[in-house]
């Protein structure tokens, strides 16, 4: 019997509680999801795990988390910065993974400057912690969503959108070690690209017609939503996606990866089917690089 890494996601707060219940229904392996936060950021999902907190935690709250935490081979945080919840307690939770040496994925979203002053104030300071803390973060810039949605998009649909980028980045990173899929990732692999891996690059993109495999990459290449620059990048964890996904577009998708960083550059790739993508290729891209 096939086993798999204990994978143990933590939903952060309103943002990532979202986020996290979007990634129970993927049904992985060997992937426990808490969420964290106020009872009326908790009430509505039916999630088995829920920690409520006050609004600073206390001792007997930390060790809640910290139960929740021991035996994790990976822990995943997702949040969206400038609340109480996703500034203090997401990157409270990655000091304790650091503590007992499990590596820690952080991606979260970062306040829209038209927000007050409060909550970016509170999303800087939580955000430079959080770094500090965790092997690798992405951080997804509300501000830049309106270079990549349409004008008449609704708020709440911009906010689905930061949603769904973050729940894409984080599948990336989980599905190819806990699924079987076409092309699996090696959890020790996923292991090295992630430690010390710092704030990192994120992109997805889909491309369709003759050329789709391509055109995936380089839209996944240039995503302007993300903190991080992709150029010059060292690590590479890239995921291919099609409902009819073929030998030829994944090697088409592999070279034009393979054009756009150094010779010396570390590539890692996955791949699946994906029956909801007909006649589309999905790539994302998460890129790391040398400090």
């Amino acid at each position: 019997m096939q086993k798999f890494p204990e994978i143990k996601v933590f939903g952060v707060g309103g943002s990532g509680c979202k986020v996290a219940d979007m990634l129970r229904y993927k049904q992985y392996n060997s992937v426990e999801f808490y969420l964290v936060g106020s009872d009326n950021e908790l009430y509505q999902s039916t999630c088995n795990n829920k920690i409520v907190l006050g609004s600073m935690p206390t001792a007997e709250e930390k060790d809640l988390l910290k139960a929740a935490v021991k035996g994790a081979d990976l822990v995943v945080l997702t949040a969206g910065m400038g609340g109480r919840f996703g500034s203090e307690v997401t990157h409270l939770i990655a000091e304790i993974a650091k503590d007992i040496c499990v590596p820690t994925v952080a991606a979260v979203c970062v306040p829209f400057s038209f927000e007050d002053g409060t909550r970016l104030k509170n999303s800087k300071k939580g955000l430079k912690v959080l770094r500090e803390k965790a092997d690798m973060t992405i951080a997804v810039q509300c501000d830049k969503i309106q270079e990549v949605v349409p004008e008449s998009m609704s708020m709440s649909g911009a906010l689905r959108y930061v949603d769904a980028v973050l729940f894409e980045a984080l599948n990336s990173i989980i599905s190819p070690v806990v699924k079987s899929s076409l092309i699996n990732l090696d959890f020790e692999d996923l292991l090295f690209a992630i430690r010390g891996a710092g704030s990192v690059y994120f992109g997805v993109g889909i491309g369709g017609g003759s050329e789709k495999a391509v055109d995936a990459v380089n839209h996944a290449a240039h995503n302007t939503l993300s903190e991080t620059a992709f150029e010059n990048a060292d690590k590479l964890i890239v995921r291919v996606e099609g409902a009819d996904l073929n030998l030829k577009e994944m090697e088409a998708a592999a070279n034009a990866v393979m054009e756009l960083v150094a010779p010396t550059a570390t590539v890692m790739f996955s791949a699946d089917i994906n029956e909801s993508l007909k006649n589309e290729v999905r790539v994302s891209i998460l890129a790391s690089k040398k400090a």
